[in-house]
């Protein structure tokens, strides 16, 4: 365990599942709705809850003026002024009819379109959140289209260029046995937005047993992958992945049980990883992985050590100050800061 790194739990009941921040308010998903937080000091304090039936992942919109939240079989749109005055901030439903298992959330670049991991329906689910903002939120033509993907998607991530799509296939299941050998998933973002294009599938990736979380490199020359029972951190070129997919893979970094999410601090020089240790393995404990890039991406000894956490670390998110990282941990139903400009 790392000495020295300030770190503060705060317990917001529910099972927390991931974070967002804007501006001096964090957004937290849980089993108890979408909890609205303080994040002014370092420890953030819960202002208020509110009630959602299933919310997973969630993400802003570019211009932050709308929050994504993903479950069920489709997306929760809310009014990000709203949240922040506790007023009624729901604007409506993005839904895929026969889809199930909404994950994860992203929307595009311009904001016109929001994709979603179908978990139980193998499917990547496409919306045209413009239209259903300016025209309506019960259109059925919201849904432009769902992309086959394989089994269990869970990680989804637009690429640094904004020309593809990643999706981490074949994700945790709920034991190791229940979870195989899974993929990285590229698809063409343009395509995938275009209802009568073709498969906008590019390339799929070995990606080891039960990938969780994708995560591109500010620079756009990288792509991490946690393999979350493969017990790794991977790093892909990001060009090779188009052009020599077979030699994609450059690095791997071995971490410890089930790592979930992932998260670039101190301008890119360490990476936080969530070792969730989901299945309580014997001997194992939950915790923070903090890695040195340069060295990982060198394929030299990475891991600079851990941090406590509660139980089952999740998903991150960075504050605009850059020093206060926000962690979900689930089944110590608590959202904890670490302040990263002590990390090694």
């Amino acid at each position: 365990m790392l000495p020295g790194v300030p770190s503060n739990l705060v317990t917001i009941g529910g099972r927390p599942f991931d974070a967002v921040v804007s501006g001096r308010f964090g957004f937290v998903t849980s089993s108890a709705g979408l909890a609205v937080m303080d994040t002014t000091k370092f420890v953030p304090r819960l202002l208020w809850t509110v009630p959602v039936q299933t919310a997973n992942g969630e993400a802003l919109t570019p211009d932050q003026k709308y929050l994504l939240v993903a479950g069920a079989g489709g997306v929760n749109v809310f009014r990000v002024s709203d949240l922040k005055q506790d007023s009624p901030a729901w604007v409506g439903r993005l839904n895929s009819p026969d889809g199930s298992g909404a994950i994860e959330v992203v929307p595009s670049p311009d904001g016109r379109f929001a994709f979603a991991t179908l978990k139980h329906s193998g499917q990547l689910a496409v919306f045209n959140l413009q239209q259903a903002r300016t025209k309506g939120f019960g259109l059925s033509s919201n849904l432009v289209r769902t992309i086959s993907v394989g089994d269990n998607p869970i990680g989804l991530a637009v690429s640094t260029d904004k020309r593809y799509l990643y999706v981490a296939q074949q994700g945790l299941g709920d034991s190791v046995g229940a979870s195989g050998q899974g993929s990285l998933v590229i698809l063409d973002m343009a395509r995938a937005e275009k209802k009568s294009a073709a498969n906008p599938i590019v390339h799929k990736v070995a990606a080891g047993c039960g990938p969780a979380r994708v995560l591109p490199a500010a620079d756009g020359t990288h792509v991490w992958v946690t393999v979350g029972y493969g017990n790794a951190l991977l790093a892909y070129s990001a060009a090779k992945l188009i052009s020599d997919p077979g030699q994609a893979l450059i690095a791997r970094v071995a971490l410890g049980q089930a790592p979930l999410g992932m998260a670039m601090v101190n301008n890119g020089e360490r990476m936080v990883i969530a070792d969730s240790n989901r299945n309580g393995v014997a001997g194992s404990v939950s915790s923070l992985a903090v890695v040195d890039v340069s060295k990982a991406l060198a394929r030299e000894p990475a891991l600079i050590g851990l941090i406590r956490s509660g139980t089952t670390p999740r998903e991150f998110a960075l504050e605009p100050n850059g020093t206060t990282l926000l962690v979900t941990n689930s089944d110590s139903r608590q959202v904890q800061a670490v302040d990263v400009t002590h990390l090694p």
